[in-house]
């Protein structure tokens, strides 16, 4: 075999060996985007709105996709659990949020589950609904600016630690396929 025929199985041997890598990052990707589209995005445009109706119906969407896909509690802690990575109080404060905007739409004598609305809400009375939601959902500050709430990794949770090993797993086999790369591109002389 000949410095081609060899520099072309090391080619292959870096594209084989960057495969896992790649695919983890493209199925990480989808997810993401998913995850943004159902969830966040919408907790986004909640904490953005301005009347209590516009946000009432953009937390809804989202808690219903939680509800749907089973993402109302467990951890997405991989190594140890911390209340960061809790999904229960996250998913309980997106309720709690949902329910005050559910009272503060609701007309008088309506009734809500049990409770039987006496008056309508005071415009300032929404005005503070939609205060608390905001600061309920969103996080200031930091590196990211404002960014929504939410436990780390819910993205691709419950296959957080699947995810893990899947990158670390990849990202090892990552440096095999440069070193392969490398060598076909100094057995075709392209490097002379």
């Amino acid at each position: 075999m000949g410095n081609f025929g060899k520099g072309m199985a090391a080619l292959a041997a870096a594209l084989l060996l960057a495969v896992p890598f790649t695919s983890w990052a493209v199925t990480a990707f989808v997810r993401d985007v998913q995850w943004t589209q159902n969830v966040e995005g919408h907790l986004k445009r909640a904490a953005d709105a301005n009347s209590p109706e516009m946000a009432l119906e953009e937390i809804q969407l989202a808690t219903k996709f939680l509800e749907e896909n089973k993402l109302t509690k467990g951890n997405t802690g991989i190594i140890y659990q911390t209340p960061q990575t809790d999904i229960n109080f996250w998913y309980m404060n997106l309720k709690v949020s949902e329910f005050n905007l559910v009272l503060v739409t609701a007309k008088e004598g309506e009734r809500i589950g049990l409770i039987k609305v006496d008056k309508a809400a005071t415009q300032a009375e929404k005005d503070m609904v939609l205060l608390k939601l905001r600061q309920t959902l969103l996080d200031h500050g930091g590196q990211k600016g404002e960014h929504v709430t939410q436990p780390p990794n819910m993205y691709v949770y419950p296959n957080v630690l699947a995810y893990t090993i899947w990158f670390w797993a990849g990202l090892i086999l990552l440096f095999p396929a440069c070193i392969c790369g490398f060598m076909a591109f100094y057995l075709w002389d392209i490097f002379h």
